[in-house]
């Protein structure tokens, strides 16, 4: 008789993991989710780790691997991991408010977000019902109230409000005296 010894099936699965933006990355694991080994360390020592350097937000799929040391005994697969990254909730948008007394120039709408690189504006004079890129302004008497938000791709949106008033200027008229 011939004995034969067939190779041992094991399934690595690597656990899917997310991050925030701007954060480091997390500890990747996994187990053997099918089949078993021998012995402990007939793989060596089973470590996990990321196949891409990309750090925009995003869903990147079958990134996350395993890694061993090969053994002839063993038929290994591997079942990749996903790994997402989310968008940050730390940018902020500043509105400014301003008044002055009318003088026949426009006063203009303005904001600035603490991240500056990817920002763009967006402002609203109906309450945030609608968003444009035209900036508002006012010239003539009257206020307005504006919202400016600040919208970047790694980032949640960040929204302020600000006012722009402009006032009446005060005239004197001087009548000379005629006889």
């Amino acid at each position: 008789g011939t004995l034969k010894v067939t190779l041992r099936a094991v399934t690595i699965t690597v656990d899917d993991k997310s991050k925030i933006y701007g954060q480091t990355d997390p500890t990747f694991t996994g187990s053997i989710t099918s089949g078993s080994l021998v012995a402990d360390d007939d793989l060596g020592t089973i470590t996990y780790s990321r196949t891409n350097t990309a750090e925009a937000v995003g869903t990147y799929e079958n990134v996350l691997t395993a890694n061993y040391t090969g053994n002839t005994n063993y038929t290994v697969t591997v079942v990749p991991g996903t790994f997402t990254i989310t968008k940050a909730d730390t940018m902020t948008v500043q509105a400014y408010s301003e008044e002055k007394v009318y003088d026949g120039t426009a006063l203009v709408a303005s904001g600035t977000a603490n991240v500056t690189e990817g920002t763009t504006y967006e402002y609203s004079t109906d309450g945030g019902e609608t968003w444009s890129s035209d900036v508002p302004s006012i010239t003539n008497v009257g206020t307005i109230t504006y919202k400016v938000k600040a919208i970047n791709a790694n980032y949640e949106d960040a929204v302020a409000e600000g006012t722009l008033k402009v006032t009446l200027r005060a005239v004197t008229i001087t009548v000379d005296d005629k006889s």
